[in-house]
């Protein structure tokens, strides 16, 4: 059944596409993943929605970097998914 007002069934992604929502994930040095998130619409800066934390012992470098991509195409992201290499700390 559709929400109203959408035609999709009122999935979060297209109702952000529609918008103007750019979404990305940001690599640190450290092997942590951040999805961030800019609204196009309006004059702001990129932020941080969310941080998937890499620590070696306990977690794995590939299901930080699946988590982090999922959560970002559930923010809007389209396939393949855009990951940039940040190497400040």
């Amino acid at each position: 059944m559709n929400e109203p007002g959408t035609s999709d069934g009122g999935s979060p992604a297209s109702e952000q596409a529609r918008v103007g929502v750019s979404v990305w994930v940001e690599n640190t040095a450290y092997g942590d993943a951040e999805v961030m998130v800019l609204n196009l619409a309006i004059d702001e800066r990129p932020f941080c929605y969310c941080s998937f934390h890499y620590r070696a012992g306990y977690t794995d470098a590939g299901i930080v970097h699946q988590a982090a991509e999922r959560m970002a195409m559930e923010l809007g992201a389209e396939a393949p998914v855009r990951f940039v290499a940040r190497f400040e700390c």
